[in-house]
């Protein structure tokens, strides 16, 4: 189905963001609160651009958030990964609407396997690994795994383009299938856990890698998949650690009408526009994310030695998962013999 289409799917799609900013809206004139968006406006202006990339790629919101928050804005990363995992709960559960009601392609299998391997991990992270974790490295592994997936996957569409991309997971082995999924997911949780996004990135990185995924399919099944475990986060630390309050409960509400309505204008953008232009903007997106480190972190002697080191095995990791992948599809043609049947 196509989203653009009629008048009325076209305001339907805007009836969720409007309903959350009803209430939104009526909170803040109640608790007398919009004095916030000029004391915080530049976390609203950072989330006009997060909030689309969150919906339109397979780059949570927080792939922006944390980033600026914690480069440019000098905010402490456990408050920007809060509020990553707060306002990807609204952002990206409103992109999901769209998504599901409009009956987008997704991998249906990856995002319950995904996450449930990620609920475990977004909770393991939360209270064995991102407390242990040192700022500045947290910044430095983020941008890394971004840019040894970005290295891949800019070859893999040079030399392979989006030939035979499937629609969904093909598999021989549901076992399999479904344990490569929880653990990416479980991993993912765990990155999650610290910086506020990740799943989303490695399940994608996997779909597209390995199953061969179009990435115009796997992108929305990542914007669900993070909403979904971003709840999970959320629950975590509003319920379990009273971390969501203070300022970054106020940088939550400054956010919430900007991203109701670019999360899900990402995702209808993204609906109706190709593949191409999907990596290629995440291929932008990672290599801003890479300058941008260069330019503003510090980096110290074991950072230095512990970035390519971490770069160059993420790469053979990617690697392999594609060569796996071709691996797989030779055997495939093999077994349907030289006249397809």
């Amino acid at each position: 189905m196509d989203i653009r289409g009629s008048l009325s799917y076209r305001l339907f799609y805007f009836i969720p963001s409007f309903v959350i900013l009803g209430v939104w809206g009526a909170y803040m004139v109640l608790s007398d609160r919009l004095f916030l968006f000029t004391q915080h406006w530049t976390l609203s202006l950072t989330m006009v651009f997060g909030s689309f990339i969150a919906g339109a790629t397979s780059e949570g919101g927080g792939a922006v958030a944390f980033p600026v928050f914690t480069k440019v804005l000098s905010i402490p990363p456990n408050i920007a990964r809060t509020f990553a995992l707060a306002i990807q709960t609204v952002g990206m559960g409103a992109a999901s609407l769209v998504i599901l009601n409009y009956r987008v392609p997704i991998v249906k299998r990856a995002i319950l396997f995904s996450s449930l391997g990620g609920a475990g991990g977004i909770v393991f992270g939360t209270f064995y690994v991102a407390p242990h974790m040192v700022p500045a490295y947290s910044k430095i592994a983020f941008t890394i795994i971004t840019l040894a997936f970005g290295f891949v996957l800019m070859l893999e569409n040079r030399y392979h383009g989006g030939a035979n991309r499937f629609q969904d997971i093909e598999y021989t082995n549901h076992t399999t299938t479904a344990s490569l999924l929880m653990g990416v997911g479980f991993l993912g949780g765990i990155f999650t856990s610290i910086v506020g996004t990740g799943l989303d990135f490695l399940t994608f990185s996997l779909l597209v890698l390995y199953f061969n995924v179009s990435e115009k399919v796997a992108t929305p099944t990542s914007v669900v998949l993070m909403a979904i475990n971003s709840s999970v986060g959320f629950f975590v630390h509003h319920f379990a650690l009273d971390s969501f309050s203070g300022a970054t409960f106020d940088y939550w509400l400054v956010c919430v009408p900007i991203v109701i309505f670019g999360a899900p204008l990402g995702a209808f953008v993204c609906a109706g526009i190709s593949r191409e232009r999907i990596v290629a903007m995440l291929i932008f997106l990672i290599l801003v994310e890479f300058v941008s480190t260069l330019l503003i972190v510090k980096f110290d002697g074991f950072s230095t030695i512990l970035a390519p080191v971490l770069f160059f095995a993420l790469v053979g990791i990617f690697y392999l998962l594609h060569r796996a992948r071709q691996a797989k599809l030779g055997e495939n043609e093999s077994a349907r013999g030289p006249t397809g049947s």
